[in-house]
This record gives C-alpha cells, sequence and structure tokens, in this order.
C-alpha cells in the first residue's frame, strides 16, 4: 500500500532518569466463581456497567463472560461465535493464536493468525471478515505483541506489521517498519512510520522474539512503543505526524546479556538453555500499556536476580522480582512497584477504574494449582503527585 507522510519532525532524543517517589501498592488476588480451566484466550473490558472477564477454552464457538460483583467474578453470560464464522475459520478456530477484544458489549473483535472478524454478538451475526496478509501479500498483520485492543478514538485496530516488500533495502533484519492501524470501515490499514531501533540480540546469531516484537499502547491520537531488551521509546502523533524518541530506564535497569556463542545456532539444547537462563537472569521488559483512568503508563518488567554462589543457584524462578514503572503522560518516571513472581504473575494487564487486572491460571502460579480455582490479580497503588 502506498502512502505518504506529510510532516515527520526531527527525532527529539530525550533521557529520563528514575525519580524517587514513594509508592504504596497492594497485590490482591480475587476468585472467578467457575471451575473453568484450560483458558487459552482471556481478557477484561469495563463500562459504565461494570467490569467483565471473558475467556474462551478449546470449544470453537463459545466465549464465557463473567461480571465484578462484591464477592467476585460472577457468570454473566454465554457468547456463542455465529456460524457461518466457525464455518469460514475451520480448525484455526482452535488455535492457541486467537485474540478477542470488546468494541462494546455488543460487538467484539476476534483477531487469529489468519483473519480479522468485526462479530456483533448481540444480534450473532458476523459483521466484517478480512484476511491478515493484504495487497498481494506485501504486508501482515499479527498480534505477537501483546493485548489486542480497540482503539476507540480513532475506531481503528492497531496490530504488529511484517513487512515482505523491502527486505532488500534493509541494512538488518529487522529494519522495517512495525506498526499499522486497520479500519474495518475500508477493510484497509495505515502503516504508522516508526521502525526498528537497534536492538540487541540474545546471542550473535539468533533473535529472541520475545525480545524484538515491539511492545505497543496507545492514547487517542498517539501510539507509544517499547521493546524487551532497550530503553528506547518512541511516540507518534497521528495528528500532528509527530515522531518522538526517548531513552527511559528505571533505577534497577540492566542491559541483557550478549553472549557470543555461534555453536548456538546449529544447537537447539544450547540455545534453549541460554533462553531459560535469559528468563531467570536476564532484565527484560514484556509489556507497556496505557491507563486511561489514571493518565499514566506502565512498562512492566522482569528483574534480574543473582546467579549462582559456590552453594548453587542462590534463587528460584518464583522468587525472581517483577514489577512496572510508572510514567506520567510525557514519558517521565514517576517510580517503580516490585514484587516477588511467586506471588502472582499475569502474562497480561488491564488497567481498569479500581486498580489494574491480571488474571493467574494455575499452568502459572501455584495459588491455582492447591485451590483450584482461577484467580484474578489486582495491583492498587498510590503515590503523592
Amino acid at each position: 500500500m502506498k502512502y505518504s507522510i506529510l510532516i515527520i519532525v526531527c527525532i527529539i532524543l530525550v533521557s529520563c532518569h528514575a525519580q524517587e517517589t514513594n509508592i504504596s501498592y497492594d497485590v490482591q488476588l480475587d476468585s472467578i466463581n467457575d471451575s473453568y480451566f484450560n483458558i487459552r484466550t482471556w481478557g477484561f473490558y469495563e463500562d459504565n456497567t461494570g467490569i467483565y472477564f471473558y475467556a474462551k477454552d478449546y470449544s470453537p464457538d463459545t466465549i464465557k463472560v463473567f461480571k465484578e460483583s462484591n464477592n467476585g467474578f460472577d457468570f454473566y453470560k454465554n457468547i456463542l461465535l455465529p456460524k457461518n464464522y466457525i464455518d469460514t475459520m475451520g480448525k484455526e478456530i482452535h488455535s492457541d493464536k486467537y485474540k478477542i477484544t470488546f468494541v462494546n458489549l455488543d460487538n467484539i473483535i476476534v483477531c487469529t493468525r489468519q483473519s480479522i472478524a468485526l462479530i456483533n454478538i448481540k444480534n450473532n451475526n458476523l459483521s466484517k471478515f478480512y484476511w491478515h496478509s493484504l495487497e498481494d501479500d506485501n504486508y501482515a498483520l499479527v498480534d505477537r505483541f501483546g493485548i489486542l485492543k480497540w482503539n476507540a478514538y480513532r475506531k481503528k485496530l492497531p496490530l504488529m506489521l511484517v513487512r515482505f516488500d523491502n527486505r532488500n533495502e534493509r541494512k538488518w533484519g529487522w529494519d522495517s517498519e512495525l506498526l499499522a492501524e486497520f479500519s474495518f470501515e475500508t477493510g484497509t490499514f495505515n502503516i504508522i512510520p516508526i521502525k526498528y531501533p537497534y536492538v540487541e540480540q540474545y546471542t550473535a546469531k539468533e533473535i529472541n522474539y520475545n525480545y524484538v516484537d515491539p511492545l505497543i499502547t496507545f492514547k487517542k491520537d498517539t501510539y507509544v512503543v517499547g521493546f524487551g531488551n532497550t530503553p528506547v521509546m518512541f511516540s507518534y502523533d497521528t495528528k500532528k505526524n509527530k515522531l518522538d524518541s526517548f531513552y527511559i530506564k528505571n533505577s534497577t535497569y540492566k542491559s541483557i546479556t550478549i553472549l557470543h556463542d555461534t555453536l548456538a545456532k546449529n544447537d537447539f539444547t544450547r540455545y534453549q538453555e541460554y533462553a531459560t537462563n535469559s528468563m531467570i537472569y536476564d532484565y527484560f521488559y514484556n509489556l507497556l500499556i496505557y491507563d486511561e483512568y489514571k493518565d499514566v503508563f506502565y512498562r512492566f518488567f522482569f528483574k534480574d536476580m543473582p546467579q549462582y554462589d559456590e552453594e548453587g543457584l542462590l534463587n528460584t524462578l518464583n522468587d525472581k522480582e517483577i514489577g512496572f514503572t510508572i510514567l506520567d503522560k510525557n514519558l517521565k518516571v514517576i517510580g517503580d512497584v516490585f514484587w516477588k513472581l511467586k506471588k502472582g504473575y499475569s502474562p497480561f494487564w488491564y488497567p481498569t477504574s479500581k486498580g489494574i487486572y491480571g488474571f493467574t491460571s494455575k499452568s502459572c502460579d501455584i495459588v491455582c494449582t492447591k485451590e483450584k480455582s482461577l484467580k484474578v490479580i489486582k495491583i492498587v497503588y498510590n503515590y503523592e503527585k
């Protein structure tokens, strides 16, 4: 798709230093009142009627919705996906690469590895359907970067962009645009002019996708992008066509380990060992979120921990610290929140009017294994402004 950029202002590199702001916080657990396991896709949605938790397991046609009450999350209703959508998708409907986001309580968006669908759940109707690969396969849209979320202000769906048409022009493998927003009205997408910075590779010969994939969020007309293993962040104002860059480190940031082991390229066991070690020892960002209720940004991270002494491993993975940096609306560091991984881990987090909500299943947290129930993690914090 051909496009023109009216104005791109000069990129300003801003260094943001951590501030010593004391933040009080509480990590809470709340039950989902249903014996519902093996969730493949899940998330939260909030409007003026309440906060909802939605989930889909291996069942091809049903999404379960729960609503928050004083006693936890109670079953609210089942959403049945339209038969013509199920028939169109075939076996892919069982895929674990399957994300859902709510436009409102009457309409949802379902994104799989190959397709994007707008579904009217009130009337059980498939409203719009498109394949990911568009424009003669010059581009593809994927959802690897994390939360699928509808940009209600712009009425578009932001997705990670993979380009196939400019490989010969790239200086290195990821020297390309990384973000596009999709319009259901036109069936086309607009490429956002943000390119990858130089991103450190976990080994000299291999790229760890968890580090390289962009972490994307938005505040109305402005998209903000970060990366797993570099403090570099970008913001792009779609109205002003203004691109800015930032170098944001908190007080505990530590660059990832670069392992120059050329044998890892052809030795999967060796590479797998490095990848496991990175989860335990390296510091990396894994999520970037804008909170519309507090007008701040969250940059979630895994903090490094001590490695070995003469007695062996000092800590286990459950002792690893995780947390998030709070950034103000201008992407200035306010402060950090830390807690131990064993207190509660969620792969994705959702800001609500009552706190930051996540979800822990029996597969990733010992609490659910013992109590045989699903848990919602709530993080509530306060600080002096």
